[in-house]
């Protein structure tokens, strides 16, 4: 006996050109075992341990959509049902619960499953097939996204890395459900597997778990089979799509791939949307169809890959039953949130496709109507949709330290009129947070390495479709085309982000921004940092209509300007005068309170100029350039440059001649020779010199036996910045 798979090997690289096939193309098919069917008599013992193979095809593809033909893009737009909150288990080969667009690890999206063709707790998938399922079913991804991109999926992995399982491990998995749905909210289940072709159910094996998670109101999705020429076109459906129990799932193409030949003998020799596909097996009994060749959906290791099958039809159903699910109980309907009601609602705003009507292949078709699954129909039947409420871009803001808060008006609207609540916070800043908040970053099928000759890593932002690049050293720019380094830069990170690029896509929350207080009044919100608060920080708002939201992020640097201290000139003072009083006048542009502070230095010609100018070393002494073999430094305070000559003269430069250029100080050759003791001279402090600051009157006394010059460095701080001045005072 045989299950089904049928994957396409998808090509990769951003820039391809899409491929059309021509009549000759044969998808390569592995050797596989022959196709058995149960008997019904089989007992449960010999049944359970038989071993079943997935069909393995392989073909290229050009990129494909499901989404059109069901409305899906509608559906987002108009609706907020994501499945947030409701589960999936998916018996197939497993999840790769790794993938970025199935949460990125274990516990995120993948939440909870087992390994039974293995017999232990990590579903891993080794094969691809139950990641190209479980991605239908609810990738998070813009470009493929999934019918239920917020759905948590539970991993049973019934197949090996071969595609090899058997039944005794699908009724295990199905108990394995029944004993944990409760735990997990699970309302459906996918089996893109199956066996056989049969006009009636002959089995029982596994119908006492079906008819319990059915009584449940959980909603049974299974795949029909893709063996319809390979039993000489006879109706009917495979085990368990069969049972009364399920819904089985029929596939049709969801657009022109052009003709495509099967390896089992099957031959579609044009294709078109809703056509029924060749190897698809149907019968009276199939409850729907639905998009399932070509499907673009996840596969390992971050890939994606085009897949055709059965299988690929059953995850579009289930996804929908799980958004249709989500919406009656969102409407007060959550009495018929079961399997009968939803898959009522599907077929009755289902399409309607006639297989025969343009059918083009080489299989016997029967001239039988089916309905075609339209999720938009479907949840419009349930409810008026919503659309969501418009909250306008709101500009980065600054403010200084001294103002006591900020009102920013709010573009705020809804479309339903329906009335909104209003949200905000403010977070520690964090560039990779904001940058996903701003562009719901992406990985796109590869990181694309390279690509420019950066050694540039790409990402893609779903707000605007548009590609961002991360360099080595962190820088990200957005592309604009051309030369990379021509296109702007958005963010600098650190490398790490660079290393792991996966890092800028859902990036956590960053912790709260304490003492930052944000409060409405009415559209206009209010931001009052604490006044100790110097920096930027993250204010995040969202309006909601109760159903959906919209939100902006932005950013609130607060400036502090650094307290002012008025010039301080040099004084002499005989020792007969008893102290010295010196005015001091500080201020604050930002109304804090200052902080005065004074000390005593014994003299030195090198500590006086670096106080009063704050010199520093570029990096480059650029000696000799003016060719008085000088040495060049710099000031902090005041951006000149300074010069010092071989003898010790120091200079600053006015341009020009160098010797035209004013003498500041006359030093000694050890600090040409040395300019680490002229730009970060130190000062020997002098404790027998007396200090003391009144309000802002600073008294110098020294003693009446002290006789030369010493140099008082004065302070002035707002707690956070602060300025200095310093002056010589001589005794005489």
């Amino acid at each position: 006996m045989t299950f089904w798979k049928w994957p396409w090997t998808l090509f990769h690289g951003k820039s391809r050109p899409a491929r059309s096939f021509s009549a000759r193309t044969r998808p390569v098919l592995e050797p596989l075992e022959e196709r058995l069917a149960l008997s019904s008599g089989t007992d449960h013992a010999a049944w359970s341990v038989q071993r079943f193979a997935l069909d393995s095809f392989a073909a290229q593809a050009q990129a494909s959509g499901f989404g059109s033909l069901i409305g899906l893009d509608s559906v987002f737009a108009n609706y907020p049902y994501r499945g947030n909150g409701y589960s999936v288990a998916v018996l197939d080969t497993g999840i790769d619960y790794n993938h970025a667009a199935l949460g990125g690890g274990w516990g995120k999206r993948v939440v909870a499953g087992y390994d039974f063709a293995n017999n232990d707790n990590d579903p891993m998938d080794d094969n691809g097939h139950g990641t190209h399922v479980a991605g239908i079913l609810g990738a998070n991804s813009a470009t493929f996204a999934g019918v239920a991109p917020g759905v948590n999926l539970i991993a049973l992995k019934v197949l090996d890395a071969k595609g090899s399982g058997s039944f005794g491990d699908v009724e295990e998995a199905l108990q394995w459900i029944v004993a944990h749905r409760a735990q997990y909210n699970i309302v459906a289940v996918n089996i893109s597997l199956g066996s056989g072709n049969y006009s009636t159910n002959p089995f029982t094996f596994l119908e006492d778990e079906f008819g319990a998670l059915k009584s449940q109101g959980v909603f049974l999705a299974t795949a029909a089979g893709n063996g319809y020429f390979g039993f000489g076109s006879q109706p009917g459906l495979g085990y368990p799509a069969i049972s009364p129990l399920t819904v089985g799932v029929g596939a049709v193409w969801t657009g022109n791939f052009g003709s495509m030949s099967w390896i089992s003998g099957a031959r579609d020799h044009s294709t078109a949307a809703d056509r029924i596909a060749s190897f698809s097996q149907r019968s009276a009994g199939l409850d729907i169809f639905a998009p399932g060749a070509l499907i673009s959906s996840t596969w390992l290791h971050n890939g994606y890959r085009n897949m055709a099958g059965t299988s690929m039809a059953t995850p579009v159903v289930a996804g929908a039953a799980v958004l249709l699910h989500q919406a009656l109980d969102a409407n007060g309907q959550a009495a018929k949130a079961n399997q009968d009601t939803i898959l009522g609602l599907m077929r009755s705003t289902g399409d309607i496709v006639v297989d025969g009507d343009d059918e083009n292949d080489n299989v016997t078709n029967t001239g039988l109507s089916f309905k075609r699954l339209d999720l938009l129909a479907a949840l419009s039947s349930i409810a008026k949709a919503n659309r969501p409420p418009t909250l306008g871009p709101i500009a980065d803001r600054t403010m200084s330290r001294g103002q006591a808060s900020i009102t920013i008006p709010l573009a705020v609207a809804d479309p339903d009129g329906h009335t909104l609540t209003r949200a905000a916070a403010a977070y520690q800043y964090n560039a990779a947070f904001e940058l996903d908040q701003r562009f719901d970053l992406f990985v796109d099928r590869g990181y694309w390495q390279n690509s420019q000759g950066a050694n540039e890593k790409w990402l893609r932002a779903a707000v605007n479709n548009q590609w961002y690049s991360i360099e080595p050293n962190g820088t990200v720019r957005e592309w604009s085309g051309g030369a990379l380094g021509n296109s702007p830069i958005v963010a600098t990170l650190d490398r790490s982000n660079w290393n792991d690029p996966t890092r800028l896509v859902n990036v956590a929350t960053p912790s709260a921004q304490a003492g930052v207080k944000v409060t409405f009044s009415g559209n206009n919100l209010i931001v009052d940092p604490p006044h100790s608060l110097v920096g930027p920080f993250l204010v995040r708002v969202q309006v909601s209509d109760g159903q959906a939201s919209a939100v902006r992020v932005f950013r609130v640097t607060v400036n502090n300007t650094a307290p002012s201290l008025a010039a301080l000139a040099d004084r002499t003072m005989p020792t007969s005068q008893p102290n010295l009083s010196i005015a001091l006048s500080a201020a604050d542009a930002d109304s804090d309170s200052v902080t005065l502070s004074a000390a005593v230095f014994q003299y030195s010609g090198a500590f006086e100029l670096d106080q009063r100018l704050d010199l520093y070393s570029t990096g480059n002494l650029w000696q000799n350039y003016c060719g008085l073999n000088e040495k060049w430094l710099r000031s902090r305070l005041n951006g000149k440059w300074y010069t010092i000559e071989p003898g010790g003269m120091v200079r600053e430069w006015t341009g020009g001649g160098l010797a035209q250029s004013p003498v500041v100080a006359k030093l000694t050759s050890m600090h040409w020779t040395n300019p680490n003791l002229l730009h970060n001279a130190q000062g020997a402090a002098l404790h027998t010199i007396a200090l003391r600051i009144q309000g802002q009157t600073l008294t110098v006394d020294p003693p009446a036996s002290f006789k030369g010059s010493f140099l008082v460095v004065v302070g002035a701080s707002d707690g956070v910045a602060s300025a200095r001045r310093v002056f010589r005072v001589t005794t005489t």
